[in-house]
């Protein structure tokens, strides 16, 4: 294997590494039991009908959100839906698709999260700087877009 080839390796591996131990010390199994994108999607609905001033998310817009296809999103929707965080509906004959809401439930647990997180994570914003998390979490989401743009062409 080439030197260029190995360089590449150990830059993978160990972000990979990396991932997994941010991923291993979550809140998020711990706090609510769902998966990573399940917790994202929560928050996602939670957002949109929090800062939109709307009491629901089309199915089809989480699934744009989330970058995944609609079979992908009923099932993140399903755990939402069993732990009765979200329920499901759709307006008149279903023809303008599917949407999602919080339940009581669901806004409950989010308020709960949001302050756990804070709470626990404060320090981490303090120690490691705002500007620099901001700047980590763009280079993340240009990373983020190669890798997908890279799998689209294979």
């Amino acid at each position: 294997m080439h030197k260029k080839d190995m360089d590449t390796l150990d830059l993978f591996n160990e972000l990979m590494f990396q991932k997994f131990a941010v991923d291993r010390t979550s809140l998020i199994h711990r706090m609510m039991g769902l998966s990573v994108p399940a917790y994202v999607a929560l928050f996602y609905i939670e957002e949109e009908t929090r800062l939109d001033d709307q009491d629901k998310v089309f199915v089809r817009d989480l699934s744009n959100h989330l970058t995944i296809s609609m079979m992908e999103t009923a099932k993140i929707v399903d755990e939402l839906q069993e732990q009765d965080l979200v329920e499901r509906a759709y307006k008149g004959d279903g023809s303008e698709g599917t949407y999602v809401y919080l339940t009581e439930h669901g806004k409950e647990a989010c308020d709960k999260q949001r302050a756990a997180v804070v709470k626990k994570y404060r320090h981490v914003v303090e120690q490691f700087g705002k500007d620099r998390l901001v700047e980590l979490l763009r280079m993340l989401e240009d990373l983020d877009k190669i890798l997908h743009a890279e799998e689209e062409d294979e």
